[in-house]
């Protein structure tokens, strides 16, 4: 019997239904207890406003694109369109009315006219972030705005309390719409998506909530708040000038002419915050962009996913690699949200999600050894995880589906150090100290501890050497390798690093007896020139050789 009841219903027409829920209870409700007490001009105000955001809603469920273009035109989750004008417009009408307000009340004292330029000032900056969202490029977006709205809540319950009792109805309702705004913006953004149907509905793809559902919630809670200040602003002056009538309509005007003229839609391209980057994947999926946080990992990435695939099959993984062992140390996956975008490529209107990364390092990560932040898409298939191949990438590769973001290391606890180097060298490295045998056989292996400390961080990639010079005969024998190994390249180094490497050198089986200066010093990898050295007493070093003491070969 239960299968009497299935239905099929397109995300298109649950989502007008959705509206149709939400927003005409609050409507009707309005007009048969709010309006009553507005001006004439306040309700052409109200009505329009409602009335436009309405009819847009109707045009973007009955329209039938012809081109992206025109499906980008009226979608009501989309940036810089006719939806997100009429939004940002309607924050604008907020503020205008706010300062009428702050205006009105100058007889009334100073924090109540500032009440009101701080409630303008707020949705000046909603009005102008509902439309560009740059508010996702910002880290820590969603707690401001949050500190901002309980602060907003906060000093409109201050006023309502020392206000009159028929204000109250008027401060209720601004509280309401700003609950509905906070909802909308903060909280449904965080709800999962709805992919195996709701009840005995079947839907025809996920229901993502995040997209028109909370566009339509942030719809009302501004609406109510501009009914708020339009019953404020009709108490306080009933009688409205028309030239106060004609400057708040002209500035509505004003600001839709200046959204126009600033639309990144004229050409302009809006970027991605961070380092930005093309790497395509497999199944058309793209990265944009990367943002390092400032302990060096990466803290979001930025990516295309196609509106054609589910949110739930396309996820990405980010690995800490030891680059030795290549052996990962610590990871973090999630499956790819569509919640916070950024429109980029101007006309193109390419929608770009940002996924925020939260790599715990654990306490036992290697310090001082070179580390690679490593990106894997995958999508989900038939309960595996399949990894992406990457099609072309601008960033280093481990392999055919493993992109390298970044190289790091892992800085180690270190005191300050008062002792002279030994050699100073260009670049800001210099060697602390050096421990060797005075006696050694041949074909024996020789420990040498090198002691390096860097002042400066690093940057050059450079070689260390070390030369055995006969001091009878002049021949010589020699040994290259990086200071501190493959595990810490030179480039690597940061300022304070304070740390050694034991060498073990083989000496040859037929290395002749006899007392071996021994010098050092560094030169770069890709030049093979020798890095500058001065001694303690910052005098250079002959042919940049800083010499280390002899040892006597014995056969």
């Amino acid at each position: 019997m239960g299968s009497l009841f299935e239905m099929s219903i397109p995300v298109k027409t649950l989502t007008i239904l959705f509206a149709a829920a939400f927003m005409l209870p609050v409507a009707l409700i309005s007009f048969r207890r709010l309006y009553p007490f507005l001006t004439s001009f306040a309700k052409l105000i109200a009505s329009a406003t409602i009335a436009a955001h309405i009819a847009l809603i109707m045009v973007w469920f009955v329209a039938q694109p012809a081109s992206a273009l025109e499906e980008w035109f009226w979608d009501i989750d989309r940036e810089w369109n006719i939806q997100s004008i009429l939004s940002s417009t309607q924050f604008a009408m907020i503020s205008g009315i706010a300062l009428v307000l702050a205006w009105k009340n100058r007889s009334e004292g100073a924090w109540r006219r500032l009440y009101f330029v701080g409630l303008a000032l707020i949705f000046l900056y909603l009005g102008y972030d509902e439309y560009f969202g740059l508010k996702t490029c910002v880290l820590g977006w969603k707690f401001c705005i949050r500190l901002m709205g309980e602060a907003l809540v906060v000093a409109t319950v201050c006023v309502a309390i020392s206000s009159p009792k028929r204000l109250m109805k008027w401060h209720s309702c601004l509280i309401l719409g700003l609950i509905f705004i906070a909802i909308g913006g903060l909280i449904l953004d965080g709800l999962p998506d709805i992919c195996d149907g709701l009840f005995f509905i079947d839907l025809d793809r996920c229901f993502i909530i995040s997209d028109a559902p909370d566009e339509i919630v942030e719809f009302v809670g501004g609406w109510l708040v501009l009914l708020a200040v339009l019953g404020q602003l009709s108490d306080a002056a009933p009688s409205l000038r028309p030239r106060v009538r004609r400057a708040l309509v002209g500035w509505f005007a004003l600001w839709i002419l200046l959204l126009c003229v600033f639309s990144p839609v004229r050409g302009r391209v809006l970027g991605v915050p961070g380092q930005p980057v093309s790497v395509k994947f497999g199944t058309r999926v793209e990265l944009h962009g990367i943002r390092i946080g400032e302990n060096g990992l990466p803290s979001a990435i930025y990516i295309y996913v196609p509106a054609d695939m589910s949110k739930d099959d396309v996820g990405y993984s980010v690995h800490l690699v030891e680059q030795l062992s290549g052996e990962s140390i610590a990871k973090f996956d999630k499956l790819a949200n569509r919640y916070t975008r950024i429109e980029i490529g101007g006309a193109g209107h390419q929608r770009v999600y940002a996924q925020y990364v939260n790599l715990k390092v654990p306490p036992h990560a290697p310090t001082n050894q070179a580390l690679w932040t490593v990106l894997t898409v995958w999508r989900a298939d038939g309960g595996e995880y399949m990894p992406l191949k990457v099609q072309s990438s601008d960033l280093p590769l481990l392999d055919d589906g493993q992109v390298i973001l970044k190289e790091l290391v892992l800085p180690a606890e270190t005191s300050p150090t008062t002792s002279v180097p030994l050699a100073s060298f260009h670049g800001g490295l210099a060697l602390e100290a050096v421990a060797m045998p005075q006696h050694a056989q041949a074909g024996e292996t020789l420990d040498i501890t090198f002691a390096w400390r860097a002042d400066e961080t690093g940057g050059t990639d450079a070689i260390q050497f070390l030369h055995f010079v006969h001091e009878a005969s002049g021949a010589w024998w020699g040994i290259d390798q990086q200071p501190l190994g493959p595990r810490l390249p030179t480039r690597l180094w940061y300022q304070g690093l304070a740390d050694s490497e034991t060498w073990q050198v083989p000496l040859p089986q037929d290395l002749a007896p006899g007392s071996y200066t021994v010098y050092t010093g560094l030169y770069g990898i890709y030049d093979s020139e020798r890095l500058p050295a001065t001694d303690a007493d910052a005098v250079p070093w002959p042919d940049n050789r800083v010499a280390l003491g002899a040892v006597v070969v014995e056969q």
